[in-house]
């Protein structure tokens, strides 16, 4: 091994010494902040006040010239990005202050469907009046559907489930979206025999 790496390893082991956290205390930090619709729920929801970095420091988002907001990083297929550039200047556009620009340009063949998540959900699916809870992959997602954008050309499948959340029969409507990442294709093309 050389010194390079051993200077690689002893600042990963420094790191987590001095930054990480034990299981137990994440699951009890967890706990604190969990919104249990009741004990007998399928469903927990974490509410973690934390935000995306794009989100907290304000960079603006370009996408082929257009200006959209940080929710659309979360369904834009990087396998399409042709290129990605970061200005540092701050711009201000309508009364937001942006502390600098993402510039993306996708290839040339491709042709994103953006829109607000409300929408592609009403486009393809009639719903009833429960409150709705929306799982991107594997995450709950924390979001005003009117606001948070999707590219619909990256999302790979949509599945709404009624899942009842207490005692008195509250339910809730349980929308999952999954990407078309290269996990999630392969989990898809896999068939289980038992």
């Amino acid at each position: 091994m050389n010194i390079s790496n051993n200077i690689l390893l002893f600042l990963v082991f420094l790191t987590t010494s001095l930054f990480g956290q034990t299981g137990e205390k994440l699951i009890e930090s967890h706990k604190a902040e969990r919104i249990v619709y009741s004990d007998s729920s399928k469903l927990k929801v974490y509410d973690n006040r934390g935000k995306h970095i794009i989100e907290d420091t304000k960079v603006a988002i370009y996408v082929n010239g257009n200006f959209l907001n940080a929710s659309i990083l979360k369904t834009l297929n990087p396998n399409k990005i042709k290129s990605l550039s970061v200005e540092k200047d701050s711009i201000t556009i309508g009364d937001d202050s942006y502390l600098g620009k993402i510039l993306i340009k996708l290839v040339d063949d491709y042709e994103p469907k953006f829109m607000a998540l409300k929408k592609f959900i009403s486009n393809h699916f009639v719903l009833n009046d429960l409150p709705q809870v929306f799982q991107l992959n594997e995450t709950i997602l924390n979001v005003n559907s009117q606001d948070f954008l999707i590219d619909e050309q990256f999302i790979m499948m949509v599945s709404v489930e009624e899942i009842i959340t207490s005692e008195e029969n509250l339910s809730i409507n349980l929308i999952k979206l999954i990407t078309k990442t290269e996990d999630n294709i392969k989990k898809g093309n896999t068939i289980i025999i038992k």
